[in-house]
């Protein structure tokens, strides 16, 4: 007799993972996980599109399927640079303990600390798809342009996060601008999932007593302007106006209907005076 078919092997999300660091690549890191996010844009893409009736219920599960992994494989992803920002916390924490003082933001762990930061800023960005993350530095700053005028770089920007301690605070701010990132994020990204974002912020808080020095004379210029400009996010209007927009074109119509209304109808009658006339005369 023809043996028996083998089980169904389990779903590949549940065995399947991804090695830690293999979405880091580039001088920044980021290029493998923007190829890996892509997939799973992509894959979440066939996955809205796929027919809904007639015989292609086979489809449809299929992109539903596809969708539920894609989602798992962005997580996976989006968890493993969150431990490496953990990691990286830890390793600026270590230093200062050792060296009973401060870091430099020049020094090899902090800048690397400030990468990481970068990238989970960056992670699950939807918008910009010419520009390289890894190689371009200066893509944060086209998101918050609140800071683009004080800061030239990126890393700039995030090294005085972490020296003025408001790296946490500035996380929770963008997170709460839910314009902003519904517009630039994916719906699963760091910056719009609360589970991730709250890893995020846990990492940011235990690096403020962290006393982080800016020896660069250009970053400190730079660091000093911002602090006494009181930079900060403010949230965005875009929603708003886009509203009001659509208001006013949903009203265009009905106006333009009366307007031409009142033209087919004529002018108006002139009024009757002739007994205003005689209650004067009298």
């Amino acid at each position: 007799p023809p043996p028996a078919p083998c089980a169904a092997a389990p779903s590949a999300r549940y065995t399947a993972r991804p090695p830690c660091g293999r979405h880091v690549s580039g001088e920044h890191g980021g290029g493998g996980e923007s190829a890996l996010l892509a997939g799973a844009v992509d894959r979440q893409m066939y996955a809205s599109g796929a027919p809904a009736t007639g015989g292609a219920g086979g489809q449809r599960s299929l992109g539903r399927q596809e969708a539920r992994d894609a989602n798992d494989t962005a997580r996976t992803a989006y968890f493993d640079l969150l431990h490496e920002l953990q990691r990286a916390v830890r390793a600026v924490i270590l230093a200062v303990q050792v060296s009973s003082g401060c870091v430099r933001c020049s020094d090899g762990l902090c800048v690397q600390l400030f990468q990481v930061i970068r990238r989970c800023l960056l992670s699950g960005c939807r918008r910009f798809p010419g520009i390289d993350p890894s190689v371009d530095d200066l893509v944060l700053l086209l998101i918050i342009p609140e800071f683009l005028g004080a800061f030239s770089t990126d890393l700039d920007f995030v090294a005085f996060l972490c020296s003025n301690r408001t790296a946490a605070s500035f996380a929770r701010s963008f997170f709460a601008d839910v314009e902003r990132t519904s517009h630039y994020y994916i719906e699963n990204a760091i910056m719009r999932d609360e589970e991730l974002h709250l890893a995020f912020v846990s990492s940011l808080l235990a690096l403020e007593p962290v006393n982080i020095h800016p020896d660069s004379p250009l970053l400190a210029q730079q660091c000093l302007s911002a602090s006494l400009e009181d930079m900060r996010i403010a949230p965005v209007q875009w929603g708003r106006r886009r509203a009001a927009s659509d208001i006013l074109a949903d009203d265009q119509p009905a106006v333009a209907a009366a307007n031409r209304g009142a033209v087919a109808a004529g002018p108006p009658p002139a009024p009757d005076l002739a007994p205003l006339a005689r209650g004067y005369r009298d």
